[in-house]
């Protein structure tokens, strides 16, 4: 069975926020700057955030593992929900 973690990131008037991403802000910062980078005012994405084996399946252990080192930049989100875009429910 593999495991990741789940959150729900956002991004308000052209800012990351949300209480899942801003713990974690300065250790995942390349994920951080790509939230900023989507094209909008608002957005609210539910995603995973894992380590993708050789295979692209998320690997639960290797992800602590990252988290707990300086490989940071290995880790991806596999995001699967567009919540909200702009003030829209999607």
């Amino acid at each position: 069975m593999s495991r990741s973690s789940t959150a729900i990131a956002s991004k308000s008037q052209g800012r990351p926020s949300g209480e899942a991403l801003q713990p974690q802000r300065l250790r995942l910062a390349g994920l951080a700057e790509a939230l900023a980078g989507i094209r909008c005012l608002s957005a609210v994405i539910d995603g995973e955030l894992v380590f993708p084996n050789s295979a692209g399946h998320p690997d639960f252990w290797r992800m602590q593992a990252a988290m707990a080192s300086d490989r940071q930049h290995e880790l991806a989100v596999f995001a699967f929900d567009l919540m909200d875009y702009d003030g829209e429910n999607i």
